[in-house]
């Protein structure tokens, strides 16, 4: 289930994160993703490991 609390907080002003404010569960999944396909993980996403 989805956590909207923490939701709420992260976007309080109804406006979208900064890019480089990426939720970690979608860089795990992104590499997950990557792995399973063969695909290149980005180079934002590789700096926050």
């Amino acid at each position: 289930p989805a956590d909207l609390t923490s939701l709420r907080r992260r976007l309080s002003d109804g406006e979208l994160p900064p890019p480089d404010d990426t939720h970690p569960a979608v860089s795990t999944a992104y590499r997950l993703y990557a792995a399973v396909a063969g695909d290149a993980v980005p180079p934002q996403l590789e700096q926050r490991r």
